[in-house]
């Protein structure tokens, strides 16, 4: 059986940032203190008062001041008068910890859908005093709670919402980037505006596999992060001949053309300079990128592999993806150019893979992307420019699921380089997984914006977005 790349020469073929908002639904909160045993009812005292009497109430509630988009939900910094002793800010915290236990007790919604997760790094009405300057609260509040605290006559001057907040340099526009590149970076529609709004880290710490034709490593939009890692085809050399692997790469980690911008880059050549090869060869490209992966665990934040390439039906190619799958590889694979049923063809049959159709400038599947319910999500293939062979800074334009696929392996290098890391409060834990992250970007993706008129047999309505300047909208999805 022969493989060939799914790219279509176009008609000018010659022209040459991490942070996880924590979700309630997700979070078990764990508090900075100890409980008393909810037996029975806890004494709630502070002063001789219940702390939800209604004899504490003061006659103008303090507003609560919103941070906007970036808010934490459910985290608030509380401002106390700073002319409180430390021991009226302890006897103040402790009064705060008498209304947990006494929401606790009541089973308060709050407490019920808190979940199972600890958040032992970031604990609940954690006090705080600058310099005797500012002193104050800050954690995660139920509902019922700050709105009494903002109603009641306590020495509290101000209450707003804990937010995200970015280093002024984490993003970056390229005004004048490409279309595909232009429109993951938004949900509408395109007209003028060609600008590419993207994290300057991504992709950092990230290795993406490109098994394809090779990759020319020397080519300057590569800023030496391109590296050879092997050549599978019998007799052949370290070098791209053909230029579709060199384009693939390109599109998924060049400096100008990439989606992000940041990422290592490995060649794995499984196809000869015709842009042909063996399914044997390409089965053992996949074993090449997984140990090479295994070697390297720890050691940075991800792999992900692009496979821009099919043929008819293969159990084993397919097999051979979801394996590589299964030990952490993150795979993007082209739909196939036949405009014909996805499900029919390998890999783009591969089930844990993210299988990209192509889509069009004008946002309709292009028309001879493959279709159908193994199509997982469409990205922009029709018309892509990006790196190729011949000189350093030679491009080209090309058409073909092969590009829709790139993108998608891009942006898996993305996110994952975008990862809330060990110093972030929010950070989760270890790496999502392949399935975690092709579940969430699908979910995130921009839903019901291709013409679906052409969409045929269950074919997914969905075009990939890369969340602009706000990563943590993706996180918090």
């Amino acid at each position: 059986m022969k493989f060939i790349r799914l790219a279509l020469v176009a008609t000018v073929a010659t022209v040459a940032h991490s942070l996880l908002i924590p979700s309630l639904d997700e979070t078990n909160i764990q508090l900075p203190f100890s409980l008393p045993d909810h037996t029975e009812s806890p004494s709630l005292k502070l002063q001789g008062h219940n702390p939800f009497d209604a004899s504490l109430m003061r006659p103008d509630p303090i507003q609560i001041y919103s941070t906007g988009d970036n808010a934490i939900a459910n985290r608030y910094i509380i401002t106390v008068d700073n002319s409180i002793t430390d021991s009226e800010l302890q006897q103040l915290h402790e009064y705060i910890k008498d209304g947990y236990s006494f929401l606790l007790y009541n089973k308060d919604p709050f407490f019920e859908n808190a979940g199972t997760l600890t958040r032992a790094k970031y604990p609940v009405a954690e006090p705080f005093n600058i310099g005797d300057s500012m002193k104050g609260f800050v954690g995660f509040f139920p509902p019922r709670m700050i709105e009494r605290l903002a109603s009641m006559d306590l020495p509290i001057v101000a209450i707003e919402t804990d937010s995200v907040v970015h280093s002024t340099k984490e993003y970056a526009t390229d005004e004048h980037a490409t279309w595909g590149l232009a429109r993951i970076s938004q949900r509408e529609t395109l007209d003028t505006d060609r600008d590419y709004i993207y994290h300057v880290d991504g992709g950092k710490n990230v290795t993406a596999y490109v098994i394809d034709t090779g990759i020319f490593v020397e080519h300057e939009q590569f800023e030496k992060r391109a590296r050879w890692g092997a050549t599978i085809p019998y007799g052949d050399i370290e070098k791209d001949f053909n230029g579709h692997g060199t384009h693939v790469a390109g599109t998924i980690g060049s400096a100008k053309y990439g989606v992000a911008k940041q990422t290592s880059l490995v060649a794995v050549k499984v196809l000869r300079s015709d842009g042909s090869g063996t399914l044997s060869d390409v089965i053992k490209g996949i074993e090449f990128v997984v140990k090479d992966h295994n070697s390297s665990k720890g050691k940075s934040k991800g792999s992900v592999a692009n496979m821009s390439l099919g043929g008819g039906l293969s159990v084993a190619l397919s097999y051979a993806v979801n394996a590589a799958v299964d030990n952490g590889i993150h795979f993007a694979v082209a739909a196939g150019n036949d405009n014909a049923n996805a499900c029919s063809y390998s890999p783009a049959n591969a089930a844990k893979a993210i299988t990209a159709g192509a889509s069009t400038v004008e946002d309709e599947r292009a028309f001879f992307s493959n279709w159908g319910t193994c199509v997982d999500v469409f990205a922009p293939g029709y018309l892509i420019e990006s790196t190729y062979v011949g000189l350093p800074t030679s491009t080209r334009v090309l058409s073909g699921t092969s590009m829709a696929s790139p993108h998608v392996a891009g942006l898996l290098s993305y996110y994952l380089s975008l990862q809330p890391g060990h110093e972030s409060q929010f950070h989760s834990g270890d790496s999502l997984t392949p399935a975690q992250l092709k579940a969430r970007i699908l979910s995130f993706s921009t839903k019901d914006v291709l013409d679906d008129s052409d969409l045929n047999y269950g074919t997914p309505n969905l075009l990939i977005y890369n969340s602009r300047d706000n990563i943590t909208e993706f996180w918090g999805y």
